[in-house]
């Protein structure tokens, strides 16, 4: 399978994913949040209320932290290609990736703990950062390994 079209699907499907918990509010007349479209996404977030965004009149289907990982990392798949070139795109390094996943384990683990109270801006800067992370390091490893497996 090319590389291009492996991520077209890839990019595609974290598009599909953002848009669905973007619009859920938006059916909230016919899609209560018990509904299947919530049920779908509390599978990965706990979804209170407090922590989400609301939006013609309910809250997205995933919390201010997971709205920002999940957005930051759809945008860096989508706009990468726009600056390089597919075929070099490479992870970055193990200290890139603990720098950018460390403020959001800290801002949490403070929280659980009770030292410091995370905020919603923490959680979004936190939340960018790990997407922005997740952008760089899945689909370059996603392109590869999908790359070795169609060469069998």
């Amino acid at each position: 399978m090319r590389r291009r079209t492996v991520y077209l699907i890839l990019a595609s499907s974290a598009l599909v994913w953002s848009l669905g918990f973007l619009t859920a509010p938006m059916f909230a007349s016919s899609i209560r949040p018990e509904g299947a479209v919530y049920a779908f996404y509390g599978r990965v977030c706990h979804q209170l209320p407090d922590r989400s965004v609301t939006w013609f009149g309910g809250p997205w289907a995933v919390c201010h932290r997971c709205s920002a990982i999940y957005l930051s990392f759809t945008a860096v798949l989508l706009f990468f290609p726009v600056v390089r070139s597919l075929d070099s795109w490479k992870p970055p390094g193990p200290a890139v990736i603990v720098g950018l996943l460390l403020p959001m384990a800290l801002d949490g683990l403070l929280d659980f703990v009770g030292i410091l109270d995370a905020t919603t801006s923490s959680r979004v800067i936190t939340g960018m950062l790990a997407g922005v992370c997740l952008g760089l390091t899945v689909p370059p490893l996603f392109l590869e390994a999908v790359q070795q497996l169609t060469k069998r």
